[in-house]
C-alpha cells in the first residue's frame, strides 16, 4: 500500500495512455461522409454576352451545364444496416435540374446502390454499407450558370447524428489524424518510461531484509560477546537514536566500506580487489580467513538494502525494520573492528 502511495502518478501514467489509445481503437461508430470529388462546368452562357445565343441539351434550353461527381462512404467502424435507415439519403442540388445519375464505382464491386431523381433531388434507396464500403456517382446539373450550387446532403439515420460533406479529397483534414497519431506515440513512450519506473522501483523494494532473517544475523554475530559489547558502546558514541535513521544507515554503510578497505589494505589485496564492492571485498576477506564467514554472509544480505536506501530518496522500510538493520549494522561494524584488531596483532613483530 505504501508503494501504491508513493508511485501514484507513475501508475497512472503506466495505465491511462494505453487504456485511452485500447478505447479509440476499438470504440463503434457509424459515420457518413459525402465528397464533392469532381465539379466543374462543361458549358455556359453569360446574358450580358450571349443573348442571342441558345444552349440545349437533349433539346431542353439551359443557361449552363456542370458535371459533378459524388463519393459516400461509411467512414465508421460498423456496418450501416438497411434497416437504420428512418428516411434515405438525399442530395439536394437547389433549384436546378439534374440528369439521371449513373454509378461510377463501387467498394466492393458487389455494392449495389439505387438512385433515383426528382427535380434538383437525387435520393439513395436504403442499402448495407460495411465499414469502407464507398460508391461515386456523377450527374449533370442544368443551369445555374457559371456558379456551383451548394449541395445538401440529409437523411434520418439510427446512429447517425449528421453526414459529414467535403468539396473534394484535398479539403479532408489531416491535422486531426496527424495529432491523433502523435499523441499515440507520446502516450505510449510515456507508458513504457512509467513501466520501467515501475519495474525498477518494484525491483529494488524487494531487496527488503525479512526481519526473521535480520535477527538471525544478529544472535549469530552477537554471539561472540567482545562484538556484542562493542556493537552496544558504538550504537553510545555514534549516539545513534538521536539521528533520522536513513541518515544512520548511509553512515554506517559508509564506516562498513571503510573498515573494509582498511583490511584489504592492510592485507595487501591487489589494487583492483580494494576497489570492488562490499560484498565483493568482504568474500575475497572471508576467502582469505581475514574476516569470519558470518559477517561476509551478513553483509551480502544486507548490501541491496543499504545501495537502495543511497541512491534513492524514497524508503519504504518501516520504523522498526530500520531499528532492525541498523543493528544489524552496528554488528558487522563492531564485528570487523574486532577483526582489524586481531589481524593487526598478528601482523604486529
Amino acid at each position: 500500500m505504501e508503494f501504491v502511495k508513493k508511485n501514484w502518478l507513475t501508475i497512472l501514467l503506466a495505465i491511462v495512455p494505453p487504456l485511452t489509445i485500447w478505447y479509440y481503437l476499438q470504440r463503434e461508430s457509424i459515420e457518413l461522409t459525402a465528397r464533392v470529388t469532381v465539379d466543374v462546368p462543361v458549358v455556359s452562357v453569360r446574358q450580358e454576352y450571349g443573348r442571342e445565343i441558345e444552349l440545349r441539351y437533349r433539346g431542353q434550353p439551359v443557361d449552363g451545364l456542370r458535371v459533378v461527381e459524388v463519393e459516400l462512404k461509411n467512414t465508421g467502424t460498423r456496418p450501416l444496416e438497411r434497416t437504420a435507415f428512418d428516411s434515405p439519403v438525399t442530395f439536394d442540388f437547389g433549384s436546378v435540374k439534374v440528369t439521371a445519375p449513373v454509378i461510377l464505382r463501387t467498394r466492393p464491386r458487389s455494392l449495389r446502390p439505387q438512385l433515383r431523381i426528382g427535380g434538383g433531388i437525387v435520393t439513395l434507396d436504403p442499402l448495407l454499407l460495411n465499414p469502407r464500403d464507398t460508391f461515386v456517382f456523377r450527374t449533370f446539373v442544368l443551369g445555374g450558370g457559371t456558379h456551383s450550387s451548394p449541395i445538401r446532403v440529409s437523411a434520418r439515420i439510427r446512429g447517425v447524428s449528421d453526414i459529414l460533406l467535403r468539396k473534394s479529397s484535398d479539403d479532408e483534414p489531416k491535422s486531426p489524424m496527424v495529432f491523433g497519431l502523435l499523441a499515440a506515440i507520446l502516450g505510449v513512450a510515456l507508458s513504457l518510461i512509467s513501466v520501467t519506473q515501475l519495474i525498477v522501483r518494484a525491483a529494488r523494494l524487494t531487496a527488503r531484509i525479512p526481519a526473521a532473517l535480520v535477527l538471525q544475523l544478529i544472535r549469530r554475530l552477537e554471539s561472540d560477546p567482545g562484538t556484542a559489547a562493542k556493537a552496544v558502546q558504538l550504537s553510545k558514541d555514534l549516539d545513534i537514536s538521536k539521528h533520522d535513521a536513513k541518515a544512520n544507515l548511509l553512515f554506517l554503510r559508509l564506516r562498513i566500506e571503510t573498515l573494509l578497505r582498511d583490511l584489504a589494505r592492510r592485507a595487501d589485496l591487489p589494487r583492483p580487489d580494494q576497489l570492488r564492492s562490499m560484498r565483493r571485498l568482504s568474500e575475497q576477506l572471508a576467502r582469505r580467513g581475514i574476516i569470519p564467514r558470518e559477517i561476509a554472509s551478513a553483509i551480502a544480505d544486507i548490501s541491496p538494502a543499504l545501495n537502495r536506501e543511497l541512491h534513492q530518496a524514497e524508503s519504504y522500510l518501516s520504523d522498526g525494520e530500520f531499528s532492525s538493520l541498523q543493528r544489524l549494522c552496528l554488528s558487522v561494524i563492531a564485528g570487523l573492528m574486532v577483526a582489524l584488531e586481531q589481524y593487526s596483532e598478528k601482523q604486529a613483530p
